[in-house]
């Protein structure tokens, strides 16, 4: 269990909040999976998120943001064009919306964990490593795809934009390593 600071709220409250709902749990919301640790959403602000999006990553990383990138793609209705922008390869006065970071050193643990911050000019996906960056991106990848869902109407899609709320997820593993026990004395065992 896991204590809550002033301005958070039940991990099924945020994700309600964190596609553009309120503070009542919808059906999809329970979709997200696994839970992050942290998260923290403010009810009255969103980001609206451009039809056009550009995400910008490291090189170290494209990999991770070509696999992202292919996902937004797939989303229709809300995304007309996903551009990715390789440092080196982008203005800087050109506005980013996504941002694709590694940096260990903002991290208690190296392994795995991730920050995910939508704020009012962007968005922001920070992991400790590799792996960090990749699980960041399947929650984003999940928030925008419910919030897609959401909206059944195509014709509303079609004009709104997509709204996701300001706020902060922070996650990483429970456990150093992960595994299976497959228990065959239970079952058949083939001859």
């Amino acid at each position: 269990v896991f204590s809550r600071a002033p301005g958070e709220v039940s991990p099924d409250a945020a994700i309600a909040l964190a596609v553009g709902g309120s503070l009542e749990l919808p059906n999809w919301a329970t979709c997200l999976w696994p839970r992050p640790r942290r998260l923290r959403f403010e009810s009255e602000r969103f980001f609206e998120c451009p039809r056009a999006i550009a995400v910008q990553c490291e090189p170290a990383f494209v990999g991770v943001a070509r696999l992202f990138v292919k996902w937004l793609r797939e989303l229709s209705g809300f995304v007309d064009d996903v551009v990715l922008k390789v440092n080196g390869d982008w203005d800087v006065e050109e506005l980013v919306t996504i941002r694709l970071l590694v940096d260990s050193s903002t991290f208690s643990s190296t392994r795995e964990e991730y920050r995910l911050v939508i704020g009012s000019e962007g968005i922001h996906v920070v992991g400790a490593d590799a792996a960090g960056l990749f699980y960041g991106c399947c929650t984003l990848e999940q928030i925008i795809r419910l919030r897609c869902d959401a909206v059944e109407d195509a014709v509303l899609a079609a004009k709104s934009s997509l709204s996701l709320a300001l706020g902060t997820i922070s996650d990483a593993p429970s456990l150093p390593r992960r595994g299976v026990m497959l228990d065959i004395s239970r079952h058949r065992i083939p001859k």
